[in-house]
């Protein structure tokens, strides 16, 4: 029986912009940055700058929908430590009543408009984009979307088959702006993983090795046996995550998935084993018949030791 032990991290997660109570995107880290113009002279963070423009105005909820903002303000991050201030309007005037709000100069002003989008503009954009994906007859379309968010200057979306037929439909069906940034996997990604199905006591199989075309699951079984053939006992550690790849005129590629998990960790004893699903989506991608193969990390013993382990398998019509 394999013990449930911890939540370990969400993976992928997308950042979204605003104002006080979200969090402010960072190229890099909140280095301490000094002006040599400023009359203050003063040392301050990037953040604690951000922090008195937030209390100057008494903003308390996200640029799109905060009474407080003012309507020159369009979007706030960090650049190697220094707030940059996304702006539309007359960036003297704005400069002038900042640096008097704010009691110091360190910071940069951006001017929006245009091709420039602002975090306000690609906020509204992404709210108006969730609203069509929740629609009934946009229901293929949304089911390969991993997730998406808004970014300094793009709106990333993460597909399951990152195509560009998939993105010409999701272009015309849903919103097409040249904000949009894609990302995810084609399916012609070649994989160069190189796994085991058994070491060290441990082992990896598929509960059948053909399943047909269509299925949406394949289980998997992984064995802990350490303790015996000569092998120290040791337990096994491991999550939700995996890969998968598939053969095509003798090279393997990665079959696109979604790897966007809330990863379980689960711990494996001596004698035991443990079962797990792996997810194919043949609905998103019309899986061909051949070989398969998955790839798994898994950690042994109290050092850790990391193992990729692999099972082959096979669909056909």
């Amino acid at each position: 029986m394999r013990t449930k032990i911890l939540c370990l991290a969400l993976i992928g997660l997308f950042v979204l912009i605003g104002c006080k109570g979200k969090p402010v995107h960072d190229a890099t880290s909140s280095d301490t940055i000094r002006v040599e113009n400023s009359p203050l002279k003063e040392r301050i963070t990037g953040r604690e700058l951000i922090q008195r423009l937030q209390k100057a105005y008494g903003l308390l909820d996200d640029l799109v929908s905060d009474p407080n903002c003012p309507a020159f303000l369009m979007g706030i991050y960090l650049d190697k430590g220094v707030p940059v201030i996304q702006v539309e309007g007359d960036t003297v005037l704005i400069r002038q009543e900042l640096e008097e709000k704010l009691e110091s100069d360190a910071f940069r002003l951006e001017l929006t408009g245009g091709l420039v989008f602002s975090q306000k503009r690609l906020q509204m954009l992404q709210d108006e984009m969730s609203k069509r994906l929740s629609l009934p007859e946009n229901a293929e379309i949304n089911a390969n979307i991993i997730g998406y968010g808004a970014g300094v200057h793009h709106l990333s979306v993460n597909l399951i088959v990152n195509t560009p037929e998939r993105q010409k439909e999701f272009r015309e069906k849903i919103i097409d702006s040249p904000a949009l940034e894609f990302r995810g996997k084609t399916g012609n990604e070649l994989c160069t993983l190189i796994g085991t199905s058994d070491t060290l006591g441990i082992s990896l199989e598929p509960e059948r090795p053909v399943y047909p075309c269509h299925t949406q699951t394949v289980k998997f079984i992984l064995h802990n046996n350490t303790g015996y053939v000569g092998t120290s006992a040791a337990s096994i550690l491991y999550g939700e995550g995996y890969s998968l790849a598939y053969e095509r005129d003798g090279q393997w590629f990665y079959v696109p998935i979604n790897d966007n998990v809330i990863d379980i960790g689960y711990m494996l004893s001596p004698g035991e084993e443990g079962m797990f699903s792996a997810s194919l989506y043949p609905d998103i991608h019309p899986n061909q018949p051949g070989r398969y193969r998955i790839f798994k990390d898994v950690r042994i013993g109290g050092n850790r030791e990391k193992v990729l382990l692999m099972a082959e398998f096979r669909l056909e019509d």
